[in-house]
């Protein structure tokens, strides 16, 4: 773990940062935006588990995620990027993080496929994530392997929907 503007960013990856992901034809790596470090640590346990070879970035602030993603280097080596992102978190939610996040040209929204999760279970948060097109599933937490499991089949899914359009 390393310090970059005075906030805590994980990076972690078995291999050179060359990793294949879901399948041989689509390299993806997973980004985790969350200020807790128990829940970065069980997502990072369970990348070790079940995809070691997987480019793995994790933030605990969503301005340091969002800086790196408007300046394209968040995973430059793959070529689709999973984010978990938590809704509430200081400085910047995960909602206006979404809104930030949002305004990138659509070639480099196309790169991303965004999960936003919480451990509480709101109709409204809910609904907030509903309304904005970037992200494709609100999630409960914590992440357990088989959850993990199910964001990387759904995220296949978005890339292959985006391959089709």
């Amino acid at each position: 773990m390393y310090k970059r503007g005075g906030h805590n960013h994980d990076c972690y990856s078995s291999k050179t940062r060359g990793g294949k992901g879901v399948s041989d034809s689509l390299n993806i790596g997973l980004i985790l935006i969350d200020d807790s470090f128990i829940d970065r640590t069980i997502v990072s346990k369970n990348m070790g588990l079940f995809y070691p070879n997987m480019p793995f970035l994790s933030f605990d602030s969503a301005l340091d995620a969002l800086k790196e993603a408007k300046e394209s280097t968040l995973l430059p080596e793959v070529d689709y990027r999973v984010i978990l992102l938590d809704i509430y978190m200081p400085e910047m939610n995960g909602f206006a993080f979404v809104d930030a996040f949002s305004q990138l040209p659509k070639d480099e929204l196309d790169k991303y496929c965004v999960f936003m999760l919480s451990s509480s279970i709101d109709g409204g948060d809910m609904d907030k994530v509903a309304g904005r097109s970037v992200v494709k599933k609100f999630i409960s937490k914590p992440l357990n392997g088989d959850v993990l499991k199910d964001v990387m089949i759904w995220a296949k899914l978005a890339y292959s929907d985006l391959k089709e359009h």
